[in-house]
């Protein structure tokens, strides 16, 4: 389906580079982003497990599970993001059900999907970065929340971004500074986007 780092990648390819992964490192569930890029030392096989569909796709395809704790973990904030918002604006926010397209709906009209990304620090490279699987080019949500979160397990920063502005990616990727810099708790955005739609819609 598509070149990453000179390989033909395909969903047969990709299905047998994971059960090898999963073969070295002796585990039965999915490896995670950060268990790839550490055993290969590059993110070929994560940028093509993103751009042909995603880590549970991958997992039902392969017949592994994934990590309960890593849905745990990013369940907790999608709870955290909903308290925030409610805390914020007084906004009434719903939870949606697990593989729903977006995790929250917002007033009732503004679909939010939270993303969680801890610190990853590449040695060789010396560099370190949060990276966030999109999953989806075309974006069913309004408004992405990435929470950058450090080795002490505390939120080093928020960025509240308009899916617009990452329309036909499928990863991001943010460093110790960034072009997204200008979104970091940018939540007026979701504001606006909550009051214009009370405005125009309802």
């Amino acid at each position: 389906m598509g070149y990453v780092h000179g390989k033909m990648w395909t969903d047969e390819l990709i299905c047998a580079e994971l059960k090898e992964t999963m073969r070295i490192l002796n585990i039965k569930t999915m490896p995670t982003h950060s268990q790839i890029i550490d055993l290969y030392g590059n993110q070929s096989l994560v940028n093509a497990l993103v751009h042909h569909g995603g880590t549970k796709k991958f997992a039902n395809l392969i017949g592994a599970e994934i990590k309960r704790c890593e849905s745990e973990f990013g369940d907790a904030y999608e709870i955290f993001c909903s308290k925030e918002i409610t805390e914020r604006f007084g906004y009434l926010v719903d939870k949606m059900k697990p593989r729903y397209p977006y995790d929250l709906l917002v007033e009732g009209t503004v679909k939010v999907d939270v993303k969680v990304s801890k610190l990853y620090t590449n040695n060789k490279r010396k560099v370190c970065f949060y990276t966030f699987n999109l999953e989806k080019k075309n974006p069913t949500c309004d408004v992405f929340v990435c929470y950058c979160i450090n080795s002490q397990e505390q939120i080093e920063k928020t960025y509240v971004i308009p899916s617009a502005a990452l329309s036909g990616s499928t990863q991001l990727s943010v460093g110790i500074s960034s072009k997204y810099d200008k979104y970091i708790d940018n939540w007026n955005l979701l504001h606006r986007l909550v009051e214009f739609n009370k405005t125009n819609i309802m």
